[in-house]
């Protein structure tokens, strides 16, 4: 559907109206049958993540309430033993009797912690990085609001990184536009440079999101992606460096491969990343507060490129490295805010038999 909507606007800037038009409906009409009939429902993957989490830590508590035994235990024989090296056998039934009671008293405080923290919906001192979950009871748009955008620091530089990546967008296809026509450049020519920004984009997320998911390295993909694009940038502002129209087309299509492949790379990983950081059952609400962010970028890059433009007297230069250093103040930001999420902790998906055998076993307990 995305490569569908790259030719759709090759074709919008290169020929005439009426054809673009009737290929740009052809591509939403791809687009909407891609996710009508060819896409499948994944709302069942959830309810496999929050059995497999249940299944964890109803394991884990079975494991801790059994060490409590087991250490009880150890205590009543070491007790006995102390009484009986005295020959006060009395004292020992007494001791073990009491020892007995102790142990009942200790199981069902046990019991009872146990329940009160599975019971609670968030663990007020739970880290916030590994477990970012949502408590449903109170406001449910303010909870997920706030938890995304700001108490969760890694969630917060994500929908950072998710508006600065569409502000990159909006200056590739605005401004970098834009600029060429005044250049004499010719439509052929402005819809390669487009076409070089969106298809090396495309075919960036296929490459960042399989070295992202086998490498386990949600961090790193996001750095090295959003470095490459302020270098794109860069050499994007150098076109202006001369007057002739051959090497400026040159200049501003490498520019546009250089920044899609960068905005390619963590288009899809921010996503992953966001996942990694959210509860099974918050997830499409905190994947909505993450895009309402990611998908401001178009009217924040236009009214901030717009605003730099007429502030610098027009100055193409000044207008993209200012976005560049926006981009490198977000890498600094990824650098220090974010933090990895390892495989481990990460929800994974479980087959139906395992999920089967976890409702028998609830349900022998």
């Amino acid at each position: 559907g995305y490569l569908t909507s790259a030719f759709a606007t090759y074709a919008a800037a290169s020929l005439s109206t009426d054809v673009a038009f009737g290929l740009v409906l052809a591509s939403s009409l791809v687009g909407c049958s891609i996710s009508m009939f060819l896409i499948e429902d994944t709302s069942h993957f959830v309810a496999r993540e929050s059995v497999r989490g249940d299944h964890h830590s109803h394991g884990q508590q079975r494991q801790e309430e059994q060490s409590v035994v087991v250490c009880g235990e150890q205590e009543m024989v070491r007790r006995r033993d102390v009484v009986n090296e005295e020959g006060n056998t009395n004292a020992a039934d007494t001791t073990i009797h009491q020892m007995g009671e102790d142990q009942t008293n200790v199981e069902d405080d046990q019991d009872e912690a146990f329940g009160d923290h599975f019971g609670l919906e968030e663990d007020a001192d739970k880290d916030r990085h590994q477990q970012p979950s949502i408590i449903l009871e109170q406001s449910f748009f303010a909870s997920v609001f706030w938890e995304t955008c700001w108490q969760n620091p890694s969630a917060a530089v994500l929908c950072w990184g998710g508006l600065t990546a569409n502000l990159v967008t909006s200056l590739a296809w605005g401004l970098v536009l834009i600029w060429g026509h005044q250049q004499d450049l010719t439509s052929l020519q402005l819809a390669n440079i487009g076409s070089a920004f969106t298809f090396s984009k495309a075919f960036a997320m296929i490459v960042s999101g399989y070295i992202s998911d086998r490498t386990d390295r949600r961090r790193s993909v996001l750095l090295g992606g959003f470095v490459v694009t302020s270098a794109g940038l860069l050499l994007t502002a150098w076109a202006d460096a001369t007057t002739n129209p051959t090497e400026i087309y040159i200049r501003l299509c490498v520019g546009g491969i250089i920044i899609g492949c960068g905005i390619g790379s963590v288009y899809c990983v921010l996503t992953a990343a966001l996942s990694d950081h959210t509860a099974p059952r918050d997830r499409a609400s905190a994947i909505g507060v993450y895009k309402l962010w990611r998908d401001s970028g178009y009217a924040f890059g236009g009214l901030l490129t717009g605003w730099v433009a007429d502030a610098s007297g027009g100055s193409f230069v000044t207008t993209t490295t200012v976005v560049a250093g926006l981009v490198m103040v977000l890498v600094v930001s990824i650098g220090g805010l974010y933090e990895e999420v390892s495989s481990k902790t990460r929800p994974s998906f479980e087959p139906v038999e395992l999920i089967e055998n976890t409702n028998k076993v609830r349900e022998i307990d």
